[in-house]
């Protein structure tokens, strides 16, 4: 049986798209991986994998410097030094390394120099770093000599989904096409309720095609931020658009990547204001990077109404920045999906939305979690902050994916 991405390989792709996906065991430059071909790792850190020499030296120049760092750390026993423990302390162990890295490189690392060191190969059993062998169907399960015997039943089929959309996903920008501007959006006519509702009135009805298509998956999720907080402002109660002349101030407090990547997105929530509208959108977060910028919006549906978009980035935690002199007062703030930062506690995060003020939008991938989340919010203040479901994202099975990829890949 062969695995969904045996033999693919993509060619020409640019650095920003093959640096979106880092796996141990494909090559990093296009992503192929084949049973019958071994791949080349890095001879200095061993941590990356390439499918021939020429592949090597494209991606040399930007890999020599987080190459020498691990080589050096390696050396020195701060990394890969780790056996034996539970799989807190491992985890544990991988944060300290990325911080180790990044204190030796004098700067944060990029996405996929963080996906290198976070997920390395490793012995599932005992963590064990060197000398693996690897699940042949689902390449994401590793095995010492030791704990051959042990890797036994893990969820094979649902890692092969999984990476074969990753995989997928690399050839695919995350910004719709220029195409899509969503001009009519949103139209009071014509409510929508789901992504499938929005992908129905605003893209499919332009093409033949109605079916998902793999780049739709993608497309929707980056979509899924500013629809859902258009969500919220359908009922009033929870959140009510300006009808004069305002600057509207967003804080999305950022987990991942793809909450920075997403950026673009927000213009789409500039259609909602009826009045000149100065939007602006501050990610705060350990991970991101300071920055500042103006980023481009559509000439018809926000330049000709007088509307302007602003972001902003800070390096650091929510608390840290309400304390600050940078802080500004929000109309709203985001956060999807209720990761803590390291370093920030709920009495801390809970205490710096006091000072704010105002409505708290927490996504959930469920009901049940939401409720949760709910409970643990309400244990600590004293504000009616309202939670809701994500809905935005689409809820298809692993079977309907695996379709879509495989129609993709043909």
């Amino acid at each position: 049986m062969l695995a969904p991405f045996e033999g693919l390989r993509f060619k020409y792709l640019k650095a920003d798209r093959y640096n979106s996906f880092f796996h141990p065991n494909f090559c990093h430059v296009c992503k192929f991986w084949s049973s019958e071909v071994n791949m080349i790792s890095c001879y200095n850190c061993d941590m990356i994998a390439y499918c021939c020499e020429r592949h090597m030296i494209v991606d040399q120049k930007q890999h020599v410097d987080i190459c020498n760092a691990i080589k050096k750390l390696i050396r020195e026993g701060k990394m890969r030094n780790f056996h034996e423990g539970t799989r807190e302390e491992w985890l544990n162990c991988k944060k300290e390394c990325v911080r180790v890295v990044e204190q030796e490189l004098a700067r944060s690392l990029l996405f996929h120099e963080e996906q290198m060191l976070l997920f390395a190969k490793s012995c599932h059993v005992c963590y064990k770093e060197t000398s693996l062998k690897t699940c042949p169907l689902c390449l994401s399960v590793n095995y010492c000599e030791d704990h051959k015997q042990n890797v036994g039943p893990h969820k094979c089929a649902a890692l092969q989904t999984w990476l074969a959309t990753e995989i997928q996903a690399v050839k695919v920008s995350p910004n719709p096409p220029r195409q899509f501007k969503f001009i009519n959006f949103p139209n009071a006519n014509y409510p929508i309720a789901t992504m499938n509702s929005f992908y129905d009135r605003y893209i499919r009805c332009s093409r033949s095609l109605k079916t998902w298509t793999f780049p739709d998956f993608i497309h929707s999720d980056y979509l899924s931020g500013p629809l859902t907080l258009y969500d919220c402002t359908r009922d009033p109660n929870v959140l009510q658009i300006p009808n004069t002349e305002y600057t509207y101030i967003i804080h999305i407090i950022a987990t991942s990547h793809f909450d920075r990547l997403y950026l673009r997105s927000w213009e789409i929530f500039l259609h909602v204001f009826i009045k000149p509208t100065k939007l602006v959108v501050i990610m705060v977060g350990p991970n991101l990077q300071e920055e500042c910028e103006a980023p481009d919006i559509c000439k018809l549906k926000c330049k000709n109404f007088g509307h302007t978009f602003h972001f902003l980035s800070h390096r650091m935690l929510y608390h840290d920045y309400v304390n600050s002199s940078l802080y500004r007062k929000p109309d709203v703030i985001i956060r999807f999906h209720v990761e803590l930062a390291d370093g920030e506690t709920w009495a801390q995060f809970l205490a710096a939305l006091e000072v704010s003020s105002c409505p708290l939008v927490i996504t959930a991938e469920s009901n049940i979690k939401a409720q949760e989340y709910r409970s643990k919010i309400g244990d600590f203040s004293k504000q009616a902050m309202p939670i809701i479901d994500q809905i935005y994202i689409t809820q298809v099975d692993q079977t309907t994916i695996a379709q879509v990829l495989m129609y993709d890949c043909i």
